[in-house]
């Protein structure tokens, strides 16, 4: 495919690992991507730690706490262009949560906190410290 083509986004859905990736039974008008017998909805529907069970988790976070949807928002200085990291502030409830776009550990001035971690793609380290790992994206959740 072309690498300035949307068609790149617009393959059909990788339903299963089965023929066409379960998309249909028919000839589809564009290519299956080769990846379709590992990257699937029910390969991801069956692994704990997978992106769709990943954005679940979020969906879910964001209905039992409304400081993610309500609180006031506050973008955090962070003294490195590769981690974003803000705080969602509502009553005594405090929300922070950063991001690392490297595929290095990458030191922060605006330090992950000490609370519950609520979620993150590495497994939980509690504590307040100021270093996140490769793609790191951790949100810790505080109460006063």
């Amino acid at each position: 495919m072309s690498l300035r083509s949307r068609d790149n986004a617009r393959t059909p859905m990788q339903w299963t690992d089965g023929e066409n990736a379960g998309f249909t039974k028919g000839t589809p008008w564009i290519g299956i991507p080769e990846n379709y017998h590992k990257i699937n909805a029910v390969s991801e529907e069956n692994d704990p730690g997978s992106v769709l069970n990943f954005y679940r988790k979020l969906v879910s976070l964001r209905k039992e706490y409304s400081v993610i949807s309500e609180g006031s928002i506050k973008f955090q200085e962070t003294g490195n262009e590769k981690v974003f990291a803000f705080t969602r502030t509502l009553g005594e409830e405090e929300l922070a949560v950063l991001c690392s776009f490297s595929g290095e550990e990458e030191k922060t001035a605006f330090k992950v906190p000490a609370g519950e971690i609520l979620i993150g793609n590495y497994p939980e380290e509690q504590g307040e410290r100021d270093t996140l790992r490769p793609f790191e994206v951790v949100a810790v959740y505080n109460k006063e």
